[in-house]
């Protein structure tokens, strides 16, 4: 009988380490997109946030996003 391996080879490491960090970055544009639509769109409008950060509303602040 023998017994399943409990240890990490080498080789694994890389393809689990790349599945975390697309699941993450995924998870995170994601996340950020709803939040974005639902929550600040309408705060970033109405200029209900800080003076220094760009609204998409001034196409001269918002230019380098579109580029």
């Amino acid at each position: 009988m023998t017994r399943p391996s409990t240890e990490i080879r080498l080789r694994d490491y890389p393809c689990f380490a790349g599945t975390v960090m697309i699941a993450h970055v995924l998870t995170y544009v994601i996340v950020g997109t709803l939040a974005y639509a639902f929550i600040y769109e309408s705060a970033i409008a109405e200029g209900g946030f800080d003076a220094f950060m760009r609204s998409p509303n001034n196409p001269e602040e918002w230019a380098h996003v579109e580029t």
